[in-house]
């Protein structure tokens, strides 16, 4: 199953995704992002990415140089260049002067590659964050599974800097200069060199933490496998279950509307939180 819900006025309208081929078929979605544009970018699981503005779909693979069909992660940073992480074809940058006009040709010119040879450690990215100085945060697998793209040159953290997980899910700014990183078997904290852990209370002993959401009034949101939605504000933690309403608990993605609400992505289907 896949494909795109266009959710608007307590109504969803289902949309197929596009193949390599242009034909509609509904292939997994893995990211979703709304360009300052208008345009809405789609990142599909084996088919690359869609791109819709204007009503009309254009199909990006790697035929048009985009290193590989697997797309996990994406972001547009504040100089309008659309990144693209992959599953094993590393990072992607679409430059963004390219962006408004004609698709990439066959040559793939108007995209650039990251992978190991550019000192990514990994060629499955999960995660990408800029950060307020400007600095491109990747998550990846592995025991280095958190990177800092900066001026070229990727910054790799591991235990040395208290690093602790192995697959970095979800990056989110904490608001006073740090990111959270939720992480497979931990919730880190950078802030001042270095990072911490975090653990709920009623989280696993080792949590897989898939989402993680700073809320514009600063509080934080952690989505965990299995754990269900965790609410940190101003030193206090509440936690959502299936005892609450939630519909599971597995939580896999959290975006925050323009009224403050809080929608989540469980194992099954779609949740708000509306005035917490």
């Amino acid at each position: 199953l896949g494909g795109l819900c266009w959710f608007e006025k307590q109504h969803c309208t289902f949309a197929p995704t596009k193949n390599a081929a242009g034909a509609s078929e509904a292939k997994p979605v893995f990211a979703i992002l709304e360009g300052r544009d208008g345009s809405v970018w789609i990142g599909l699981d084996g088919a690359g990415l869609n791109r819709i503005q204007n009503g009309a779909t254009t199909v990006y693979t790697r035929q048009q140089g985009l290193s590989s069909n697997f797309v996990q992660s994406l972001l547009e940073d504040r100089d309008g260049n659309l990144w693209v992480g992959t599953r094993d074809g590393g990072l992607n940058r679409f430059a963004a002067p390219s962006r408004g006009s004609s698709p990439p040709d066959s040559g793939g010119e108007k995209f650039s590659s990251y992978n190991e040879d550019e000192g990514l450690p990994s060629s499955s990215v999960q995660s990408i964050f800029e950060d307020r100085e400007g600095d491109l945060w990747v998550g990846s697998s592995g025991p280095t599974a958190l990177n800092r793209f900066r001026d070229g040159d990727f910054l790799i953290y591991g235990k040395g800097e208290g690093w602790r997980g192995e697959r970095a899910w979800s990056i989110a700014d904490d608001g006073h200069g740090g990111v959270w990183v939720g992480a497979t078997g931990a919730l880190n904290h950078w802030r001042n060199g270095k990072f911490t852990s975090w653990r709920a209370p009623h989280w696993p002993d080792k949590p897989t933490v898939r989402s993680v959401l700073t809320a514009r009034d600063g509080s934080l949101w952690v989505g965990v496998q299995g754990g269900g939605l965790t609410h940190l504000k101003d030193g206090h933690v509440t936690e959502y279950t299936t005892r609450n309403g939630l519909s599971n608990d597995a939580v896999y993605a959290l975006a925050e509307d323009g009224q403050g609400d809080i929608w989540i992505g469980t194992a099954d289907g779609l949740n708000r939180f509306r005035n917490g």
